[in-house]
């Protein structure tokens, strides 16, 4: 009889840590879900800016040494965004 309700315990035990695994396996899901969205949203922006910097650098010839600097900056500061994004999504 104690091996009966040795059991059941057990299963009893075993039932709750599937209900946690099922709550945290769905939270997790809404999770990746979210950082796919995201993503695509972060990709949506850099090919709009990506074609910006074509349409400016078509539209004209860098030369000046102060808008080669300041095109260099708002591309690193763009690349710097999506690696912080990557990054969140990582962790």
């Amino acid at each position: 009889m104690q091996e009966l309700q040795l059991l059941r315990d057990k299963l009893d035990m075993l039932m709750k840590k599937y209900s946690l695994l099922q709550t945290e396996n769905a939270r997790l899901k809404e999770t990746v879900k979210v950082q796919l969205q995201t993503i695509d949203i972060q990709n949506a922006r850099l090919a709009t800016q990506e074609e910006q910097i074509q349409l400016m650098q078509f539209g004209q010839v860098i030369t000046a040494p102060e808008e080669r600097a300041m095109v260099r900056q708002q591309l690193d500061t763009v690349i710097g965004s999506i690696d912080q994004i990557l990054n969140a999504l990582n962790d």
